[in-house]
């Protein structure tokens, strides 16, 4: 297992946020956490890296404990993640965007690989070399999510975490962003864990999926099992989803 949670417990301030939750990643996998609003999914993220401590469980990447490891060491360990919102700098372009997701990787010495690792980024996003001079924060919000995930991928992960990549974003653009990162696994082998509110994108790609509900997992299985399960199409999918699905 690459990634491994167990009956992890975490709170915010007074409150018990994540309830015991336990999940695992195996390399090369694309794993999606679905769930509504307050169920807990970004609070799972930050716990992993190391944005929150967890109050009790154990949270390994490769067999080594990497709870209260600060995000640049976790980054250096090969897990980046993506967060909710983007968190890009506006004022900066485009591309001092990009480089900034290299600066541990940015001596003199791998300048080369920075700047192969950069022409794949606009290989894989054209607009991004496009507005590769234009500063970040007059992008469009898919514009955003796409330098957002460049960004993190500069850093050479061996594991992504993506925190809701498709909120606010058109249907089209959603679409256009779970192509690459079916993209990523099948091309790169780099092991996806996305936790989202969108359950019928997220499910489209993974290969396995969890359901958090207040905390807590409900339910977990293939990600295509869990699509066609009527409790799930009816809380996350909507209505005509199992005509899509069969």
């Amino acid at each position: 297992m690459m990634l491994k949670l167990q009956s992890v417990m975490t709170y915010y301030g007074r409150i018990l946020a994540l309830k015991g939750v336990s999940l695992h990643v195996d390399p090369g996998e694309i794993v999606a956490v679905v769930g509504p609003n307050g169920a807990g999914k970004t609070t799972a993220l930050n716990t992993i890296s190391g944005v929150l401590s967890p109050r009790s469980g154990r949270i390994t990447f490769d067999g080594k404990d990497i709870a209260g490891k600060t995000a640049d060491k976790l980054v250096e360990m090969g897990l980046v993640q993506v967060p909710e919102g983007r968190q890009l700098f506006p004022g900066m372009s485009v591309y001092e965007n990009l480089m900034l997701g290299a600066y541990r990787r940015s001596r003199a010495a791998k300048r080369s690989l920075v700047s192969e690792d950069l022409d794949r980024i606009y290989a894989t996003f054209p607009v991004l070399k496009d507005r590769s001079r234009q500063s970040a924060g007059t992008l469009s919000g898919g514009e955003q999510q796409m330098l957002a995930i460049g960004r993190a991928l500069m850093a050479r992960p061996r594991m992504l975490l993506l925190d809701e990549p498709s909120m606010g974003l058109a249907p089209l653009v959603v679409k256009e962003i779970f192509r690459v990162i079916a993209d990523l696994r099948r091309d790169g082998g780099t092991t996806v864990l996305v936790v989202e509110q969108n359950a019928k994108a997220a499910l489209a790609v993974a290969k396995r999926a969890y359901v958090l509900e207040t905390g807590r997992v409900v339910m977990e299985g293939p990600a295509s099992e869990l699509a066609k399960n009527p409790e799930i199409q009816r809380a996350y999918l909507g209505k005509g989803y199992k005509q899509m699905v069969e």
